[in-house]
């Protein structure tokens, strides 16, 4: 017999440096991605082999797909450039998101605006894509 869950869209909410983050695009509007595998694998060449942990598995690519027309944007964008005026890294901020729904949980303290959204336009709506780095997070790849 078919196990059919429960999935609600609404129930995930993101949060970046305090700002609430809302007003996202229709289909996939946060994706979550480790930036490398967590081990690699090494083989001598009698055939004995190790894994070997990569650091640079820490850091997480986060895209925050958001409606063209989103009040939010305005800050990401106010977020981003006080990160590129102010010294020492002001603009690394906490950040996550929570499917209160399911059970995926994604934080970190360490996360900053990489990539700002391009500017679109276009004769329909065009999503407004941040770019987002998270550095060792705590992750729980859940579901419903």
């Amino acid at each position: 017999m078919a196990r059919i869950g429960p999935y609600d869209p609404s129930l995930v909410t993101c949060s970046l440096g305090g700002i609430l983050v809302e007003g996202f695009a229709d289909d996939s509007f946060v994706t979550l991605e480790q930036s490398e595998a967590t081990y690699e694998i090494v083989v001598g060449v009698d055939g004995q082999a190790i894994r070997v942990f990569k650091s640079g598995s820490l850091v997480w690519n986060c895209t925050l797909s958001m409606m063209q027309v989103a009040p939010v944007n305005l800050l990401l964008g106010a977020l981003h450039q006080l990160d590129k005026d102010a010294p020492n890294g002001a603009g690394i901020v906490p950040f996550s998101v929570v499917d209160a729904g399911g059970t995926t949980q994604f934080a970190t303290t360490t996360a900053w605006i990489s990539t700002p959204a391009p500017i679109t336009f276009g004769s329909g709506h065009n999503a407004k894509n941040w770019l987002v780095t998270a550095v060792d997070p705590s992750v729980l790849n859940g579901g419903n």
